[in-house]
């Protein structure tokens, strides 16, 4: 449990800032046209992943954890071995069955901490086979699918936050 207040939070390079556009964009639209008849499809749509990146031990999970409590919002905080399984078709179901559970949530925020774990980049290079299993790359696929499904459903307000120690060894497919 995190008993950091987002009050309390101090951040390098406007870190903190940039989360709370993130978050308060979609109140702060609703709040300026409040009653207006205003096509909202000309808008730009509101930003809803944030990867945090920063050394070990610079609070990037406390954070998010402050930002869902100032948004009182859930948090769902997962790492890799919450969905993966040494058995053939599990990890892509158990991301199914995730993410089915926040699309009843509406209002919340998916958490990934050490997203590297998962999402890290492929190793083969041109020409070469690849050494990434292809255990891997199902649940990577069907991770980022669901994600983008749970993302563009009507009606869901919530968030993605990932954070790593190495943005430079994330996928491409992932950023």
């Amino acid at each position: 449990e995190n008993s950091a207040k987002w009050e309390d939070i101090v951040c390098n390079d406007g870190a903190k800032e940039k989360i709370s556009e993130v978050l308060l964009y979609p109140e702060y639209i609703s709040a300026v046209l409040d009653g207006e008849n205003v096509n909202l499809s000309c808008l730009p749509a509101p930003c809803r992943t944030v990867l945090v990146h920063g050394p070990p031990g610079n609070g990037k999970t406390m954070l998010v954890k402050s930002a869902a409590r100032a948004m009182r919002a859930p948090i769902y905080c997962v790492t890799s071995a919450d969905f993966l399984s040494q058995w053939l078709g599990e990890s892509e179901k158990a991301i199914r069955n995730m993410f089915q559970t926040l699309k009843q949530t509406n209002r919340c925020i998916l958490f990934i901490d050490e997203v590297d774990a998962i999402f890290s980049v492929r190793a083969g290079r041109c020409g070469t086979k690849s050494r990434e299993a292809d255990c891997e790359r199902r649940v990577k696929t069907e991770f980022l699918v669901c994600l983008q499904d749970l993302l563009d459903s009507p009606g869901f307000d919530g968030f993605f936050f990932a954070a790593t120690n190495l943005p430079s060894e994330l996928d491409t497919a992932f950023l």
